[in-house]
């Protein structure tokens, strides 16, 4: 989940590497540094810090460096503490490393090559085995392919040898990188937005490439050269800002309405949902609704497969990607499989597909990011329009997904003649105009929510409850919580409270009630009943005349539309709720936002 980029060319590349590992630090924050040729080319230099990028950026303005080519690195750890010593980039006689991925036999390349280390990570022990044979070999090229050909596990590697002056070799196996043409020179990142590319490829499994600042040569995992690979890009880069927010889960979460609007008009057409890459066939065809993903993503697929039953009666299920990956896989040729990723990088998921695929099926992906590996391996893709998303803990994305997946369910309903044009033309409006008037929240509410926030900060374990679709909010609402500020929460069906977890019920414990739901509030406050007569202190998202809670009050969307008044004011809550505890709701500790990993 590590972040990686690498730059030579005629400009400087210091100021290049660290604008975007300052655009990759979501993807890990544990550690940085990087590593540069000197002026002359006669050396390279090594900077790293244990900590986040600002440290990096104090230690490099005691230095001079001007230089012109230069890889960088922002770390996640897997393996090793957070030290410096496992921090990237690591060196081993003339190479130098950084690495995004796990090798899974490290302990045997550790032990084939009987040398010392300075730290304790899987890349140091990939990076002498490169070095061994860049000794043997003295070619950079066929040094890597040797090794990688020894190497088990995944990774995105970017190279530099001491004696290839200004040259930067970047090979990978199941890990997202890209190299280009940009900004007078060439670039290899893990992330397209994190460098401006006029060019760009992605690296096939097995590829490796070799980018001086004349160009880039991409060769096949065999060693000969592969022609013609660089296409145009039109991706804009932006650099992250919080545009006067203190935080970016803020900025993120007041997003939400014109993020949902964008979302809906680039998947609607004529007032009816419009997918340009997917065949009305595929989901004419649909018996089930299968998704996939991971996190929030799978929340968001609990949510899509409710709504289908409630709304058409088109039968389904949501699983976890690190789970199905591992099961006997249910599906077979012909089935549709939607698949959920922000990044369109998360490693479970992509493994998802590429079985799905394998069996036969037909791999729909719900995708924030385009050109990521999700994008290019799916049969079809509905993108989100929902930006950059910087936040560990998702918040736009997370109701992006939602409108996508409701489009989704009113097209296949449309076509399977389970609602008429008119419900779904009304449907569509409503998601297009109602949903993301209702998710905003005005100051009175925000107030509120902070008030009870504040109230509630010091209770270090939580319930969600609810029933329905409330019930499936609960679950994305306590993972929004525990992500950023550390409370042990759980969510549960509110009827299923007595059935074993009511025993955990004090009076230091609070419970986060979600009853959107109308027709079943008076179930629903019956367990707030039971909560209460037992010392718990309630919190109410919703509508209810009982005294003894706390209450947000939620936007007058009901039934499948409910989830889009409810899930920003339990986001802004979590957000809250961390402010006041001293956490950071942007860099959560050992959290990332694209997990790339296994």
């Amino acid at each position: 989940m590590c972040g990686i980029i690498g730059y030579t060319g005629k400009d400087q590349a210091l100021q290049i590497v660290m604008r975007g590992l300052a655009a990759l630090e979501y993807r890990g924050y544990d550690s940085c540094g990087l590593s540069a040729f000197s002026s002359d080319g006669d050396e390279i230099t090594v900077i790293k810090k244990a900590g986040r990028l600002k440290v990096l950026s104090e230690a490099l303005s005691t230095v001079q460096l001007n230089t012109r080519c230069a890889i960088g690195h922002t770390r996640w750890a897997t393996h090793g503490a957070v030290t410096e010593e496992n921090a990237h980039p690591h060196r081993v006689g003339k190479t130098v490393i950084v690495h995004n991925g796990i090798i899974e036999n490290y302990k045997q390349i550790e032990s084939e090559l009987q040398c010392s280390f300075q730290g304790s990570t899987d890349t140091e022990r990939a990076c002498a085995l490169i070095d061994r044979y860049y000794e043997q070999t003295h070619d950079g090229k066929q040094a890597i392919i040797n090794a990688c050909s020894q190497i088990e596990g995944s990774y995105a590697f970017l190279i530099m040898f001491e004696d290839e002056k200004d040259t930067i070799y970047a090979t990978s196996r199941a890990c997202p990188l890209i190299v280009g043409h940009g900004e007078n020179g060439s670039c290899a990142i893990s992330d397209i937005s994190a460098c401006r590319l006029d060019t760009y490829c992605r690296l096939n499994d097995g590829e490796s490439a070799r980018l001086t600042p004349d160009g880039i040569s991409v060769y096949a995992s065999d060693g000969h050269e592969l022609k013609g690979r660089l296409l145009p890009t039109d991706v804009k880069t932006e650099l992250p800002s919080k545009n006067g927010y203190p935080h970016f889960m803020l900025k993120e979460i007041n997003e939400i309405p014109t993020v949902l609007r964008k979302t809906v008009d680039a998947n609607t057409k004529d007032g009816l949902p419009f997918f340009k890459s997917i065949p009305d066939s595929v989901l004419k065809d649909m018996k089930r609704l299968t998704v996939i993903g991971c996190g929030t993503a799978y929340h968001a697929g609990l949510c899509a497969v409710h709504t289908a039953r409630e709304l058409s009666g088109i039968d389904g299920a949501a699983y976890i990607a690190s789970e199905y990956r591992y099961s006997r896989p249910t599906v077979k040729k012909g089935d549709v499989v939607v698949f959920i990723s922000q990044s369109g990088e998360t490693a479970d998921t992509l493994a998802c597909i590429r079985m799905c695929r394998s069996l036969g099926a037909y791999t729909l992906g719900i995708i924030n990011v385009p050109y990521s590996t999700a994008s290019f391996e799916c049969d079809g893709v509905i993108y989100t329009h929902a930006g950059f998303e910087i936040a560990v803990a998702s918040t736009k994305a997370y109701v992006c997904q939602l409108a996508a997946l409701y489009l989704l369910i009113f097209k296949a309903s449309l076509l399977q003649n389970a609602l008429s044009e008119k419900k779904v033309s009304e449907y569509t409006k409503i998601l297009k105009n109602d949903v993301p008037e209702n998710a905003y929240i005005d100051e009175e509410k925000r107030k509120t929510v902070y008030n009870i926030a504040k109230k509630h900060k010091d209770s270090e374990n939580m319930f969600y409850i609810g029933r329905g679709i409330d019930s499936i909010l609960c679950s994305e609402a306590s993972l929004k919580l525990k992500e950023v500020s550390y409370i042990h929460s759980e969510a549960y069906p509110a009827g299923e409270l007595k059935h074993g977890a009511i025993s955990l019920i004090t009076p230091d414990v609070s419970v986060f009630v979600i009853a959107t739901d109308k027709k079943l509030i008076g179930k629903t406050e019956n367990n707030m009943q039971e909560v209460s007569s037992r010392g718990g202190r309630l919190i109410l998202l919703g509508d209810s005349e009982m005294k003894s809670c706390d209450i947000i009050p939620c936007n007058s969307l009901q039934g499948i539309f409910s989830p889009f008044a409810a899930s920003p004011l339990f986001q802004l809550y979590a957000y809250y709720t961390a402010l006041l505890r001293g956490c950071d709701p942007d860099m959560p500790r050992n959290l990332a936002k694209s997990v790339t990993v296994e």
